[in-house]
């Protein structure tokens, strides 16, 4: 292994390792690619041209512009210093850590990969020696699998199908075999939104393979061609949202899952808001004040109780008090918490991320030297956690390493790319 790619591996190992600080929890992987950007950038203008070019320079612009609507937001808003530091805290560590791991990585995969090995085993390590209150908080499905096991192991499957060794013990069934196991464990566990985002990953890496077999057939995609396979995408999502309604519905999934899938399914909410109602309130946050946010670490009790009375109304029963807590305005999501918190910039930013992804996707479709199953599987989760999953923690590191993904997909488009025969093998499959 080359020594950039054991300085990547360590920056990615010790990535649940944090301190607290008065922005809030610093891991040591912010930490170290911080210190690698700070001495790279050091080195000369090579760096900065390569920051300041092409898609990296504009993620680096659009960041800045998300940075300043955050500082003229919560200057506006008079929010408190221990709230700004945060907000500001997060948004800089963030844009660091790209920076960080395009120098480190210089968009090669297999740098950007191990990088995603050191982040799988430092759950691990996280998990037999420093477990927090999420993987220990419920039952195994709920806890320690959700938010340790599942993540970790799942991508790892991705990753195993890279490898000429995933190939050796099982063929042209390497590549997928290994994801789609993981993700009927996912679905098992009722992790359903694992369980779906690998299974998409497998039927879009049989598409490449499809696609690779003939380079007229790989002609015919052509961007409104691709924008239709997106519509099939979506319709073979709600086939499989269908099978886990079946399969927790009927108990296949044991007790808990048929619980949570009765409870969630009981009002006239579908499954995916129902199990993300923070959308329906943030969506009005940001109507409310679209161009200059509510602040960092938005407080309204307002919106809270907008929350509630939206739920109720919708026959879903809400337990709890939901008054407990620091009532923050609600924003399962990485776009809407953007945007509800700094403004349009928030939002324009992670709209930005999506449509770079997608282009990425496409993009995939085109490369016969791709790997497309493991790029698939990093590109819809980097999707999904924009519109679904909340941004924060170790999200920064993880978001900046796929986003290095779909760049790496780009950028290879528009080089001549001659792998040798044995590295070309590997990642076509």
């Amino acid at each position: 292994m080359a020594y950039s790619q054991i300085i990547i591996f360590f920056a990615g190992l010790v990535g649940t390792t944090r301190i607290t600080v008065v922005g809030g929890d610093l891991f040591a992987t912010d930490i170290l690619l911080s210190i690698s950007f700070l001495l790279l950038l050091l080195t000369g203008n090579t760096a900065i041209r390569r920051l300041s070019h092409g898609l990296v320079g504009v993620i680096v612009l659009l960041g800045f512009l998300w940075l300043l609507n955050q500082i003229i937001t919560d200057v506006y808003r008079g929010t408190a210093f221990v709230d700004w530091s945060r907000g500001w805290a997060k948004i800089v560590v963030f844009l660091v850590d790209f920076c960080g791991l395009v120098l480190l990585t210089d968009l090669q995969l297999e740098r950007i990969i191990t990088f995603f090995v050191g982040i799988c085993f430092s759950l691990f390590i996280e998990l037999l020696f420093f477990p927090n209150e999420f993987e220990f908080g419920g039952d195994f499905a709920q806890g320690v699998w959700k938010f340790g096991l599942a993540p970790a192991l799942t991508t790892l499957a991705a990753i195993f199908g890279t490898t000429r060794y995933a190939q050796l013990l099982l063929g042209i069934y390497g590549e997928f075999a290994f994801l789609v196991v993981m993700g009927v464990v996912n679905l098992f566990y009722d992790y359903r939104s694992m369980f779906g985002l690998a299974i998409m990953a497998v039927a879009f890496g049989l598409l490449k393979r499809v696609l690779d077999r003939s380079i007229h057939l790989r002609a015919k995609v052509t961007p409104i061609a691709f924008v239709f396979l997106l519509m099939g995408g979506l319709v073979f999502a709600q086939g499989l949202i269908m099978i886990y309604s079946i399969a927790a519905g009927n108990g296949w999934l044991g007790e808990a899952a048929r619980d949570k899938y009765e409870m969630q399914s009981a009002g006239n909410l579908n499954l995916l808001l129902s199990g993300r109602p923070e959308s329906l309130v943030s969506v009005k946050a940001i109507a409310d004040s679209p161009i200059v946010g509510h602040g960092s670490w938005a407080r309204d009790a307002t919106y809270v109780a907008m929350l509630f009375d939206i739920l109720e109304s919708r026959g879903i029963e809400v337990h709890g008090d939901i008054f407990e807590g620091e009532l923050n305005i609600p924003a399962h999501s990485h776009l809407f918490g953007a945007w509800v918190e700094a403004g349009v910039m928030g939002g324009v930013f992670w709209v930005s991320i999506v449509v770079i992804t997608l282009m990425a996707l496409y993009r995939t479709l085109k490369r016969p030297d791709v790997p497309a199953t493991f790029v698939s599987f990093v590109l819809v989760l980097l999707i999904w956690d924009v519109f679904f999953s909340p941004f924060g923690g170790s999200q920064r590191f993880v978001k900046a390493a796929q986003i290095c993904t779909a760049l790496y997909v780009l950028r290879a488009s528009k080089e001549v790319v001659r792998l040798p025969e044995t590295r070309r093998k590997r990642f076509s499959g």
